[in-house]
């Protein structure tokens, strides 16, 4: 059926058989033609009912405004829409279309793709595609189930958005619901919502999307505008653990007040790529952004820069992005700021505080990768004067990322520049609660079996390196400069499942400042600030922790009451390592069952092999530390065991690949 332009006021029902109805628009594609054929109800009800059995309705070219949705009775789903009401088992194909000024009191305004009357969704296709919807409203809602366009279908062959756009005109109607119940395929690209400020719905989330086997989400953005702030969005991908959500190119900008997104599937797996957040604000109590899979998924390409988390009066924040069971690469954060609220009598209560303010991951077995966080901000507010409080001061850890795995944790290339947090928990002890409060991190990585840690930079950081904890560790090529406290921290491990061991190698450790302590005096020696503390590590059937610190530069860290903190004794090799301009008093604190430190750079004398005393590493004059200078006498001054021999250059034979120089045997210290 063609209609020609004008308006047509009143309310339509199809025919039981498939039809097309359209406007000039199909064959001119000229604009115009949208906006001056309109469909009118006068506000009088449902302006298209839609019937059939199996059959296909198409809507393409008009101007939908003025219907008015009805609400039959209290109970849940007993209402019809405004705009497009579906009935039976047609399917639907709605293009090029304008919904505008549509009402309804409880629910669906625009579309309700459902069944009036029941939760029991009946079988029907959905195409919607280049849809604009404008100023439209549910004008008393009573709870229930409620949206702009409300899409609940059952078995489905597809649900499809390609191209729609969610003006709110700044009212609280949420703008989509959809779902697909034992569906085929749910696929949305193009989706925008703006200037919506609508609440979390009975579910919890502003919007849902679900389907079942097939899934695929691109270019999805949520944008504030003109003051207003828009609305978050929940995504449940449901289906079988072979199947696969694909969500590509989503931007959020401007959420205030909620979760911004809310990802989460049960079984289907995700595949996230191109996240960005930004000039967003958290104000209620979820994070920002929330991304689960609990049979595992992949996140890449993610952007968070200018969101703020939390407020200076009561509210508590949580991370920004909280992911699980998502594997991560190429991350970037930088420019956010979370606010730690100040509790009445921290004290007493410990303070407020939060684990992973920007970044907390959870899952088995994760890979993250390629991460860069810098410039970013966290204001604790406590008031951490009373330095004998009954309650241990709760510090900040984690607060660039925090990981916790369990089967095993793979890290690589992970930087943390100009952390900030320029009130943090000083250290004292509370005799009520037998504990000290101790330095916070920017990082903590923890995995129950094995952790791999490799391509660390922490740079320009106020409080807190890293801390890390795994049965068993290989950290290596690590660089912690110009950070306050604490360098390294292992945590306690009370039941390990193996023998505990952990290899620090290829490490610089530059400027780590300690500030006052007010540990009473019997209790200094528990000190967290140090290059490296452990807490409680337990032996494994007899076989105690064994701590190897190789080809590590130890320089310029100040003020330690010990470099070395061992809470309970362990096995402790230092090998091929420089200490130097450090001002400590004790070289280690704890005592370890046996200890060896050979082939080192010492400033005091310690028994060891090959070890060099007061000898000065000459560090290159133009590149500095830790490169050494090609006089320096840890040039092949290591270990001489192959085992431990620099990698060849193999453009020079026999020779050591730079930054080592030399010969192949291992040169002393960082390379």
């Amino acid at each position: 059926v063609h209609v020609a332009r004008g308006t047509w006021t009143g309310l339509y029902t199809s025919p039981m058989h498939g039809m097309m109805l359209c406007s000039d628009y199909l064959f001119t594609q000229d604009s115009t033609d949208i906006n001056e054929t309109i469909l009118d109800g006068d506000y009088q009800g449902t302006i298209l009912d839609l019937y059939g059995e199996d059959t296909w309705f198409v809507l393409c070219g008009f101007t939908v405004r003025h219907g008015q949705g009805q609400d039959l009775s209290p109970s849940a789903y007993n209402h019809r829409a405004g705009g497009i009401q579906k009935n039976g088992h047609v399917h639907g194909r709605i293009q090029d279309c304008v919904f505008r000024q549509n009402r309804a009191p409880r629910s669906a305004p625009v579309i309700y793709w459902g069944t009036v009357g029941s939760g029991i969704s009946t079988w029907g296709d959905l195409i919607i595609e280049r849809v604009a919807c404008f100023e439209n409203e549910v004008t008393n809602p009573t709870g229930g189930p409620s949206a702009a366009v409300f899409i609940k279908s059952y078995q489905a062959r597809v649900l499809k958005i390609d191209g729609l756009f969610y003006d709110g005109d700044g009212n609280n109607t949420i703008p989509l619901v959809m779902t697909n119940s034992e569906g085929d395929s749910t696929i949305v690209n193009n989706l925008t919502i703006t200037n919506s400020t609508s609440p979390p719905s009975p579910t919890g989330l502003s919007t849902m999307l679900t389907g079942l086997n097939g899934h695929h989400y691109s270019n999805i953005r949520l944008i504030g505008g003109n003051g207003v702030p828009v609305c978050g969005l929940g995504i449940q991908p449901v289906g079988p653990d072979s199947s696969i959500a694909v969500f590509r190119n989503i931007q959020i900008s401007g959420v205030s007040g909620q979760a911004a997104l809310y990802i989460y599937s049960h079984e289907a797996q995700l595949d996230i790529d191109s996240l960005t957040v930004s000039n967003c604000r958290s104000n209620s109590y979820q994070s920002m952004i929330h991304l689960q899979s609990n049979t595992r998924g992949w996140l890449r390409n993610v952007h968070f820069h200018h969101n703020v988390s939390g407020d200076s009066v009561s509210l508590e924040p949580l991370p920004m992005l909280n992911t699980r069971y998502l594997d991560i690469d190429n991350l970037h954060f930088h420019d956010n700021r979370t606010i730690v609220p100040a509790d009445p009598d921290p004290s007493t209560s410990g303070g407020n505080f939060i684990v992973g303010a920007q970044v907390y991951a959870v899952g088995s077995r994760l890979h993250l990768s390629n991460m860069l966080f810098e410039n970013n901000r966290l204001d604790d507010l406590d008031d951490y004067s009373n330095l004998s409080p009954s309650n241990a001061y709760y510090n900040n850890p984690g607060r660039e990322l925090t990981c916790l795995a369990w089967t095993g944790l793979w890290v690589h290339n992970i930087r943390v520049l100009h952390s900030r947090q320029p009130n943090h928990t000083p250290e004292v002890y509370s005799f009520l609660d037998i504990d000290m409060s101790r330095p916070g991190s920017v990082l903590t990585l923890g995995s129950d079996h094995t952790l791999h840690a490799d391509s660390i930079l922490v740079w320009d950081v106020d409080d807190g390196g890293v801390y890390i904890g795994s049965d068993s560790m290989w950290v290596s090529n690590v660089e912690i400069r110009d950070v306050g406290r604490m360098a390294l921290g292992m945590g306690d491990n009370v039941f390990p499942q193996a023998p505990p061991w952990a290899r620090f190698s290829n490490m610089l450790l530059d400027n780590i400042d300690a500030t006052p302590s007010y540990l009473p005096s019997e209790y200094r020696r528990l000190s967290s600030q140090a290059l490296l503390w452990t807490g409680v590590r337990t032996a494994y059937q007899g076989h105690v922790p064994v701590v190897d610190f190789e080809n590590v530069t130890a320089i310029n860290n100040d003020d330690m009451r010990h470099l070395f903190n061992f809470w309970q004794p362990v096995e402790l090799h230092v090998r091929n390592c420089v200490f130097w301009n450090n001002t400590y008093t004790y070289l280690r604190e704890g005592g370890p069952i046996s200890q060896s430190l050979e082939y080192n750079l010492l400033e005091e004398e310690i028994a060891g092999i090959g070890n060099q005393v007061g000898i000065a590493p000459l560090f290159d004059e133009e590149l500095g530390a830790p490169l050494l200078s090609s006089i320096s006498p840890a040039i092949d001054a290591g270990n001489p065991d192959t085992t431990y021999n620099d990698i060849e250059d193999p453009d020079n034979p026999g020779f050591a690949l730079w930054p080592s120089q030399g010969t192949l045997r291992n040169d002393i210290g960082y390379t």
